[in-house]
């Protein structure tokens, strides 16, 4: 089956008001999630709790992330596959990614900081946030990885109650642990010529991944 654009795909807004468990909204938003996943396997999610500020910020961050020697991106290492350093890979030379797992604490991000930046790296690991009270500086990457959880645990909380398991979902969160997995995919001057993808055909293999794209549109998915 040819792979699909975004566009094709069901979007989903999960920003309404009104979205409440019990509401009607709510069991409508539950049974266009069902039906994505159960024909599609992804949908699009339209979900407006990361503000613009921050979602520049951590874009901006990754910049410099990314801009690391290689000697110096490869101490992210990890037993887990995947949950480390990739890159430098002949069958998918466009492609880097790190991974920072547990990535809703700040013990996560300040080890993954102190690994990368031993001298200190503020700007990767604060943003400001201005609010009627003054200026607040706040761990910016944590606090996106925290948000985006909480899309996660919306989604997932859908799922259950879609299927009448309700009641094994506070147990399923109890269990779950997030990994970060910034991605980096560099431009093919070649097109798609001899393989130059960013990455090969696969499916994530978690309960349920969030992808979030910068303003380049090159994700391509494939329906169920």
């Amino acid at each position: 089956m040819a792979s699909q654009p975004i566009s094709n795909l069901p979007i989903i807004d999960l920003t309404k008001e009104n979205l409440k468990p019990g509401t009607i909204s709510w069991l409508e938003s539950c049974a266009s999630v069902r039906h994505a996943l159960e024909e599609y396997g992804c949908f699009v999610a339209i979900y407006d709790q990361v503000s613009s500020q921050l979602n520049k910020q951590v874009f901006d961050s990754l910049v410099d992330l990314f801009d690391l020697p290689i000697e110096t991106k490869t101490r992210n290492t990890s037993d887990i596959t995947f949950n480390g350093y990739v890159g430098q890979l002949p069958h998918a030379p466009l492609h880097e990614s790190m991974g920072i797992p547990h990535a809703t604490t700040l013990e996560s991000f300040q080890s993954f900081t102190n690994l990368m930046w031993p001298s200190g790296k503020d700007q990767f690991f604060y943003y400001k946030l201005f609010t009627f009270s003054g200026v607040i500086c706040t761990n910016a990457m944590l606090s996106y990885a925290q948000q985006v959880s909480e899309l996660e645990k919306l989604v997932d909380k859908m799922v259950f109650e879609s299927y009448g398991a309700e009641t094994h979902f506070e147990k399923h969160v109890e269990s779950t642990t997030y990994l970060l997995r910034p991605i980096k995919y560099r431009a093919a001057k070649e097109g798609l010529e001899n393989g130059k993808i960013g990455s090969n055909v696969h499916t994530d293999k978690g309960f349920l991944a969030i992808l979030h794209q910068s303003q380049v549109n090159a994700l391509q998915v494939q329906p169920r």
